[in-house]
């Protein structure tokens, strides 16, 4: 399965990718297991109406300690949330030899090493809905917190 992501720095924390129920590239995999690419963890392949047929690949990387829809998500089908990265957006244990990194300044390195494992296929440019800092230009990210 390609998956498309703005955000793959945080592959650390994610523990389920989604497809559109209705969406007949993927109807085989529904409800099955895979080998997360990084962690090698096993993480199941879930599918959900919200997730757009046109967008990207058409399937979603459920990050959710780092994203609101994939909040949702988790919460929806009660994944674990775990976070890669503290409030300080500093990449914990999770992220290997990374970790003690601020997670925005991982990226460019990062998708190297992807692509010499040989699990990043292209990089492409596109509109994003990532809100950034109006004054430091920095990704805002989102972190889940007792409020």
């Amino acid at each position: 399965m390609l998956v498309a992501t703005s955000r793959p720095e945080t592959i650390f924390a994610d523990v389920a990718l989604f497809v559109n129920p209705h969406d007949l590239r993927f109807q085989k995999y529904l409800n099955q297991q895979i080998k997360h690419p990084w962690t090698e963890k096993i993480i199941p392949i879930l599918a959900d109406e919200s997730i757009k047929v046109d967008f990207g690949s058409g399937v979603l990387k459920c990050t959710p300690a780092h994203d609101f829809i994939d909040y949702e998500l988790g919460k929806k089908y009660q994944l674990p949330i775990i976070s890669c990265a503290d409030k300080k957006g500093i990449l914990n244990e999770l992220a290997g030899k990374w970790q003690g990194q601020e997670i925005s300044s991982i990226r460019e390195e990062f998708v190297k090493e992807l692509e010499k494992k040989g699990i990043c296929v292209k990089i492409e440019e596109y509109e994003t809905n990532l809100a950034y800092s109006s004054k430091s230009g920095a990704i805002i990210e989102p972190l889940l917190s007792q409020q």
